[in-house]
């Protein structure tokens, strides 16, 4: 039994969007996937919100988190019930006293997976921050819990800020000043961020996306495509009724030339892909060129993108992914926050600007992508994306596995400040 083994049997994972957002649960998958092999009979709790698949697949402890408990506040009180209920669970943990809770309830079984952890790790993305407020801070409050009692911190493949509000810079740097490990999935913009804190004590070393190492996944052959597009109506793409006009026609273009094209779901909110994706369809007459991929597994959802010719999209996983699979991708972005993912992808990948503001996007210039950039005619991109992708795939087991070692849970293995 190596070190780690004899050192950590139950770890907590923390993270934001694994029940609903294929790329959270992408990074979460990859990172139990490697450590159940490493660890085949230790304990790894996850968000109750995790697929069944998974947690039978992988054999994971559910249990609620802090956002579920703050739910009982209601939308009315939520800010108030939050502060009291975090404070009052903070003091149960510190004394022991959530043993005298309801057993079952969420309260007592979050603590008591806190209590019985013997490391948390936050796993990778981009939610430390004030764009998606409630979560950032749940999860910053609950490993907060754990190292109040002792309990070590860890994040990997970690996206860092904006933070807009003290509360949420604050809560980040006492936890990051006691974390034991940090690595950054955008190094540049992370940097900047940490050094806004003023805080010596927070290390850090650079690091890729935590899902950069995941296998691909199918049971069956699948049909070529010569376009993958990703589509999304959300809080963080407004105005894009224009943009979503263009990817249209442009589908429709490729469509009557005889051209198919997959559509890629990559959250399960309805709204957001899905009935867009339906409408266009319906639109082309339920046309067979026209497939929506829809998977709870990631791993399926990478193999599709392997089929396919080029891609365009907003997901910063399906971007992601599309380049791992050496697939020509163009990423389409607004504000920011997107902004600074996909820089971070392209320092990976050796590439300059694979990304474009979505208001710059018309048929005309998406047509001429797809011309450019078929896999097919292109061996030397397509050869040096599969180059980069495979040193990204080795780092990314690196790095998860390195964090698992007792031996790298020291301020001594960071090499940023």
């Amino acid at each position: 039994m190596d070190k780690a083994s004899a050192t950590f049997q139950r770890i907590l994972f923390l993270n934001t969007g694994a029940n609903h957002n294929l790329g959270d649960r992408a990074m979460l998958l990859n990172v139990v996937r490697l450590l159940r092999e490493r660890l085949p009979t230790a304990e790894l709790i996850v968000d109750a919100g995790v697929p069944e698949w998974m947690i039978h697949e992988f054999g994971l402890t559910p249990v609620p988190t802090l956002t579920n408990c703050w739910g009982r506040g209601g939308e009315t009180l939520k800010t108030p019930y939050m502060i009291l209920s975090t404070l009052a669970m903070q003091f149960l943990i510190r004394s022991g006293a959530y043993r005298f809770l309801p057993v079952g309830s969420m309260e007592h079984e979050l603590l008591s997976a806190i209590d019985r952890s013997d490391l948390i790790w936050l796993v990778g993305g981009g939610y430390l921050n004030d764009l998606g407020p409630v979560e950032a801070r749940a999860v910053l409050h609950t490993a907060l819990m754990g190292q109040a009692i002792g309990r070590p911190v860890v994040m990997t493949g970690q996206g860092i800020g904006p933070f807009k509000t003290q509360w949420s810079r604050r809560l980040f740097q006492w936890v990051a000043a006691k974390a034991k490990s940090i690595v950054l999935r955008e190094p540049e913009s992370g940097a900047r961020e940490i050094s806004s804190l003023g805080d010596g004590r927070i290390r850090w070393r650079a690091g890729v996306d935590d899902a950069s190492s995941l296998p691909r996944h199918t049971d069956a052959m699948l049909p070529p495509a010569v376009l993958a597009v990703h589509f999304r109506r959300s809080s963080f793409h407004q105005d894009a009724e224009p943009v979503e006009q263009e990817i249209f026609r442009t589908i429709k273009t490729l469509v009557s030339e005889g051209e198919r094209v997959k559509l890629f779901v990559f959250s399960e909110r309805k709204k957001y892909e899905l009935e867009i994706y339906e409408r266009w369809k319906q639109a082309l007459g339920n046309s067979d060129a026209l497939e929506i991929i829809q998977h709870s597994d990631p791993r399926r959802i990478f193999a599709e993108l392997e089929t396919c010719q080029c891609a365009i999209g907003m997901a910063y996983h399906f971007h992601l992914f599309a380049l791992l699979a050496g697939t020509p991708s163009l990423a389409m972005y607004s504000g920011q926050y997107y902004e600074a993912k996909y820089t971070g992808i392209d320092i990976l990948f050796e590439q300059s600007r694979s990304f474009i503001e979505y208001s710059a996007i018309d048929e005309n210039l998406l047509m001429d992508f797809v011309q450019a950039n078929n896999r097919q005619f292109n061996p030397e991109k397509v050869n040096t994306l599969t180059a980069r992708a495979s040193l990204l795939e080795k780092r990314a087991t690196q790095q998860i596995l390195e964090t698992l070692d007792a031996r790298a849970l020291s301020a001594s293995a960071m090499t940023g400040a």
